[in-house]
């Protein structure tokens, strides 16, 4: 997860805004709830990851340096 803090021109990246104090962590769980929703809403069952992930993250929520989720 690239964290920005100022106004990229031209990137290539997606972008959002949150607008309350979160941790890389509490960001992250909801980034993959809102991805497991989609692939759910697609037909499939659900994703191998999303069960390790969410564990991890629910033990981690203070953790607030970058991480990255497959």
């Amino acid at each position: 997860m690239k964290i920005r803090t100022g106004f990229v021109s031209n990137s290539s990246s997606s972008s959002f805004v949150i607008k309350n104090k979160k941790t890389t962590a509490q960001i992250a769980k909801i980034m993959v709830n809102i991805i497991e929703e989609d692939y759910k809403d697609d037909g499939h069952k659900g994703s191998i990851w999303y069960d390790k992930a969410m564990d991890w993250l629910a033990l981690n929520l203070d953790y607030d340096k970058p991480i990255i989720i497959p």
